[in-house]
């Protein structure tokens, strides 16, 4: 009789290792850490490391070790088969990397796994293939190789669907395995790594054997990493004082000049690479004491235990060991790494920049002028008789004449074109520019960021070439104009037409195409380092989705009903963007929360804010404008789309009832004189067809106006 109750059956073997294999490679990132040690464990002086699509698509690792006996290929790929351990004792003082031979055997279930071994001295290699944990049917042929062995993983989850969706965008699981790959690396300075995408001659990871630990961090994370790094050294064997347990360390931490947004923590235990939660704590929570709040530290930690305190089997990836006297142990590192940076913090450097050529020194105008007049002070009659110039003592004298004594002062009222609209706009300007000095000021003081890192660069190839490309497009000339001119005003608020003057010169230009091109290169300048500052009110996905399509679809008859309504095209861009949520969050600042809402846009300048009336239309250009299968278009559509989005805008200003005449000045437009413009000055690189295509127009030259003159 049948009561509902389900008979306990054992499972297939295949369901077993598929099942397994889930627990041990969880990305492809599980599968180069396995790799590389097995590697490290071979003997290798030299690694490379090839990826294509993330290491979704293929992932080789190809070492210069002992290579594989030809004898053990049959059970490269079998669960629980290992030349490293024999008997459950040896675990006790195993310090090679693998232990239990599940790694590739794992891989052979979830990916298509190919081997090219040699031994040096053969005389040829070999290769094969495995299969579900066996070679396949072919067996080893022969083939060309050099000595060491390369595993190449193709496919990886081709027959787990559900983890391959799981699995994050090519470049952030590029970053993983480059992580991984880093910090190996930083330990093992006896070998070579190298990382690149395949296809790509440059490579990404390029660390030679280096002779200390210091040179070996300055080629993985740069000179401002390395000349900040303070030696932490312990060893309880020559200590004066005595432990219950035994430890050495071998490690480098930051001292107070260092400065990140994010903390790197990279932790070896007997070799092995780690996480301990409650040290990483204990050393962020020194750290935290000292550095300004937005700063973060930079550690890099070798424990060495003795191996009997530890226990490795613990985690299915290895991640995590656990080892007697935990608690003791992370009170020592604590007050170690306490002892060095209150050594240190006595002194701090800070960056300054260097007086540019011709700028006058603070204070120093007038010595300025006598300095700068030195030279020609004295003149030569022709007689061997030296008399004095007569000094250039008046402002038209220095101008050079009538034809170019011009204004320039932005700081009087009568330099500005607002101030011949209304006469209290000057008050309430300054007043308005005193506020935003305090707000400064208290933003400095809490630790935040108050201009964009200029020192910051990207480490993604493909947004390190859209700068490279935005450099070499720039316009120097324009530049030099954009860079030194006095802001006249605004010609035409809603389109966006303002009046600049450089030197004697003045030129109308279309300030929402400039303020587009300089928040686009803003977000390619700051690409992953943005901070967000949320919403009053968390703006519904779908509602601005559909909106956006009603006003774009206002026409009968436009819409074409085989795509679905409109609500479910709406529906469709909420899910889209749902899951693009931690991208966009963690390389432009854009939060969007469980219930598909924007919650936070990014931090572009302080003090400036998009306009929200234009969300969404943003919303509907992040669902057509931006290609997310290649990389490099998704994120140039991104800055492009977030550049629009962010330009200044005064065709949103509401008109005030009671300006009949026009004289007050809107919030758009003060925004865009106080911040805006004066960005623009230190961020914008204008491109070379601003030249041709209008954005820049030359409308009066004051030397032809005086030649005019002269003729009336």
């Amino acid at each position: 009789m049948d009561d509902g109750r389900r008979a306990i059956k054992r499972l297939a073997s295949d369901v077993v290792n598929r099942v397994a294999a889930g627990e041990v490679i969880h990305r492809p990132a599980n599968a180069a850490k396995e790799l590389v040690e097995n590697a490290l464990d071979a003997g290798a002086s030299t690694i490379h490391v090839q990826a294509k699509e993330g290491g979704k698509r293929l992932l080789s690792v190809q070492d210069d070790g002992h290579g594989v006996r030809l004898d053990d290929l049959p059970l490269l790929c079998e669960r629980h088969a290992t030349s490293k351990i024999e008997t459950y004792e040896d675990l006790k003082t195993c310090a090679s990397f693998g232990f239990r031979g599940e790694a590739l055997a794992s891989m052979s279930y979830v990916a298509h796994v190919t081997c090219t071994t040699m031994a040096r001295g053969a005389a040829h290699a070999t290769r094969c293939s495995y299969a579900d944990g066996k070679m396949d049917r072919d067996g080893a042929k022969p083939c060309a190789g050099v000595p060491g062995t390369t595993i190449s993983v193709e496919n990886l989850f081709f027959n787990v669907v559900t983890r391959q969706k799981a699995l994050k965008s090519a470049s952030e699981e590029y970053a993983k395995i480059l992580e991984v790959l880093q910090r190996y690396a930083a330990l093992r300075t006896d070998v070579a790594f190298t990382c690149r995408k395949q296809g790509e001659s440059r490579t990404t990871l390029h660390a030679p054997v280096a002779e200390s630990r210091v040179e070996r961090l300055q080629a993985i994370y740069g000179p401002a990493v390395a000349k900040d790094l303070k030696t932490l050294e312990f060893d309880t064997a020559t200590s004066k004082k005595k432990f219950d347990f035994k430890l050495k360390i071998d490690g480098l931490i930051s001292g107070g000049n260092y400065h990140s947004k994010r903390t790197t923590f990279i932790l070896f235990i007997n070799s092995r690479l780690v996480e301990c939660a409650p040290l990483k704590r204990a050393c962020e929570s020194v750290y935290a004491a000292i550095l300004p709040k937005a700063e973060k530290p930079f550690i890099f930690m070798h424990l060495q235990l003795p191996f009997e305190d530890v226990d490795v089997n613990v985690h299915p990836t290895k991640q995590e060991v656990q080892f007697l006297h935990q608690d003791a142990i992370v009170e020592v590192i604590q007050s170690k790494v306490e002892k060095i940076l209150l050594a240190t913090n006595s002194t701090r450097s800070f960056t300054v920049q260097t007086l540019l050529p011709g700028a006058e020194r603070l204070g120093g105008g007038a010595n300025a002028e006598t300095s700068g007049d030195k030279e020609n002070s004295v003149r030569d009659d022709g007689f061997g008789v030296t008399q004095a110039k007569t000094p250039k003592t008046t402002q038209r004298e220095k101008a050079g004449g009538d034809h170019k004594l011009v204004r320039t002062d932005a700081n009087l009222a009568a330099g500005s074109l607002d101030a011949y609209l209304q006469r209290a706009m000057n008050s309430e300007g300054k007043e308005h520019e005193k506020i935003q000095e305090v707000r400064r000021a208290v933003r400095e003081r809490r630790g935040q960021r108050v201009e964009a890192d200029d020192t910051y660069v990207c480490e993604l190839t493909s947004v390190r070439e859209l700068n490279e490309q935005i450099a070499n497009a720039a316009h120097r000339e324009l530049g030099e104009i954009i860079k030194n001119h006095t802001l006249v005003g605004a010609v035409d608020g809603r389109k966006g037409v303002w009046l600049m003057q450089h030197q004697t010169r003045l030129y109308m230009v279309d300030a929402v195409k400039l303020s587009e091109e300089m928040f686009y290169q803003i977000t390619l300048r700051n690409f992953a380092n943005f901070g967000s500052q949320a919403l009053e009110r968390p703006a519904p996905i779908p509602e601005l989705a559909l909106c956006a399509l009603k006003d774009k679809f206002a026409e009968p008859n436009s819409w074409d009903d085989a795509d679905g309504t409109m609500e479910q095209v709406a529906e469709k861009i909420a899910d889209m963007l749902a899951e693009k949520a931690d991208m966009l969050k963690e390389y432009l600042g854009i939060v969007i929360d469980d219930g598909r809402r924007i919650s936070g846009l990014p931090v572009m300048l302080p003090g400036y804010a998009p306009e929200i009336g234009k969300l969404p239309e943003f919303v509907l250009a992040l669902a057509e404008d931006v290609d997310w299968t290649d990389e490099k278009a998704c994120f140039e559509a991104l800055a492009r789309v977030l550049g629009t989005f962010y330009a200044i805008d005064g065709a949103h200003d509401d008109v005030d009832d009671d300006d009949t005449n026009g004289t007050k000045e809107s919030p758009s437009l003060r925004v865009a004189r106080l911040v805006v413009f004066p960005a623009m000055k230190r961020r914008l690189l204008p491109p070379r067809r601003f030249a041709d295509s209008g954005e820049v127009v030359q409308i009066a030259c004051l030397e032809r106006l005086y030649k005019i003159f002269e003729r009336c």
